[in-house]
């Protein structure tokens, strides 16, 4: 198999994680697909310093990560990058990279799916106003009658909560 042949299937399996992964950074799904498009591009334009096909999944991200930057500097807006969000958001979606390149994006996202529906109430709650209504911790916090800081320390148990299960069920599965 070449090159070329090898980065499309990398591409195809890896394209929703990126996007997914560029929204998390900046909340804006016409920028994020511009991010995750650009970083396929200079993902391809270098692909001959990938070492090896399983470290694709951070190697990407790192592009897509280092594009957002320049896409903040060259939009001259405000894109979240606050170090402690991108180390959290690379701690999560790094639990999902395959070990030997085996298992697809598709099945980690069920198990994403399964273990979010495992969580107490409350973190699925704060988790779903948070990233799925891309609400702000303030407001979330004024909604629910709690304070901003619970608000973010519910937010990074569900995160825990979620890649350490995640992490379980898909080692179950492996062995």
């Amino acid at each position: 198999m070449n090159a070329i042949d090898t980065f499309a299937i990398l591409a195809r399996e890896h394209e929703r994680m990126l996007y997914a992964y560029a929204m998390g950074l900046v909340r804006d799904p016409v920028l994020a697909q511009d991010i995750t498009q650009e970083a396929f591009l200079k993902a391809f334009k270098k692909l001959s310093t990938l070492r090896e096909t399983e470290s694709f999944p951070a190697w990407i991200r790192t592009i897509a990560r280092n594009v957002a930057y320049e896409q903040r500097a060259a939009r001259a807006r405000e894109i979240p990058t606050d170090p402690v969000v991108v180390q959290g958001m690379e701690d999560v979606f790094s639990a999902f990279d395959p070990p030997e390149g085996g298992d697809l994006w598709g099945e980690r996202l069920r198990e994403v799916k399964n273990c979010f529906g495992r969580l107490p109430d409350s973190l699925r709650e704060v988790c779903r106003l948070h990233y799925f209504e891309d609400q702000k911790a303030q407001a979330i916090a004024e909604k629910l009658a709690l304070n901003a800081a619970t608000v973010w320390k519910r937010l990074e148990r569900a995160r825990d909560g979620l890649r350490k299960c995640v992490e379980e069920r898909l080692a179950l599965k492996r062995t």
